[in-house]
């Protein structure tokens, strides 16, 4: 008998992407999905072209790989995305979350892991942890979104015995990522012997995790037996200023130099560095990648696709 397969949502995307790229590199039995194929860095797994506005593909990929796991990468990605379309991100993530616990419902799938954001907090006091019962307060689409998608999980936990849970993942960087990101402009314009001069962002506090740090929570989340909360916070458990990454990036790439001004940031909320000891405590999670070895690798990542 065919062993049971993850099926990951979203893989042309950067966390999706390396989440299957981990399962196989660990001999797990996988399938992506995605709206759009594989352009590069295949991976050595079945992937389906699907969309999960459309529930049947869903159904089906699930029924035909034999699927007993699955982790939702896909949707709109961030708060930097469609801010003059909310009724898109919200119709995009809100409906494709729904899908995907009614199928977890329909095929009794044995874990559900879904990709919330530390946007589900929204603005937060800056000056003391955030554990996971802070109150959620979303402040743009996108985070209500994530709102919206644990509500949800919860709701078929509790009626339907769907067992979800939930990671509200600070800033990702790495490689794969295509919307804004600070240090990918950074790395770039240093490689390329120009300053990165913005308008906002002095003293501004950024919670950053390497996305190899991601996949490895989420695939802690899919292997730990059931688990006593629904939610879980995953950072790289660093809280530091931009004026503190830049420098960071300046040691591994020389030439990099950034300025910041003090204009209102478009798109981040003020938020207290996010707790990960229950992440510790019931995952076994704990970042592995600093800051240095993330952004050098990265570099490496970009200059070799120039």
């Amino acid at each position: 008998m065919a062993e049971p397969s993850t099926l990951v949502t979203g893989i042309t995307g950067m966390i999706g992407h390396a989440v299957l790229r981990r399962l196989v590199a660990a001999g797990r039995s996988a399938v992506g999905i995605d709206r759009v194929p594989l352009s590069d860095e295949r991976i050595d797994c079945p992937t389906e072209i699907g969309d999960l506005s459309d529930p049947h593909r869903l159904h089906w990929v699930i029924e035909r790989h034999g699927v007993d796991r699955l982790v939702h990468c896909g949707g709109i990605s961030g708060p930097m995305l469609l801010r003059d379309n909310p009724f898109q991100i919200l119709e995009t993530n809100v409906r494709g979350t729904m899908h995907v616990f009614e199928a977890a419902r329909i095929h009794e799938l044995r874990r559900v892991v879904f990709m919330s954001s530390v946007a589900a907090y929204g603005p937060q006091p800056a000056d003391r942890p955030v554990p996971e019962t802070s109150p959620l307060m979303a402040a743009d689409a996108y985070g209500a979104s994530k709102v919206c998608g644990e509500a949800i999980l919860r709701a078929y936990a509790e009626r339907h015995g769907v067992d979800g849970v939930a990671l509200r993942v600070s800033a990702v960087y790495g490689p794969r990522r295509t919307t804004d990101c600070l240090i990918r402009e950074i790395i770039r314009n240093g490689l390329a012997g120009r300053p990165t001069i913005l308008p906002y962002g002095a003293g501004w506090r950024r919670q950053y995790v390497n996305v190899e740090d991601v996949a490895g929570a989420i695939v802690l989340a899919l292997e730990r037996p059931k688990l006593p909360q629904p939610a879980y916070n995953i950072t790289g458990g660093i809280n530091p200023t931009l004026e503190e990454v830049a420098a960071v990036i300046a040691a591994q790439v020389p030439g990099a130099r950034a300025e910041f001004g003090r204009e209102k940031h478009p798109f981040d909320r003020p938020v207290g560095q996010l707790d990960i000891a229950a992440a510790r405590r019931d995952l076994g999670y704990a970042p592995k990648v600093s800051l240095a070895e993330g952004v050098a690798a990265y570099a490496a990542w970009l200059k070799a696709r120039g």
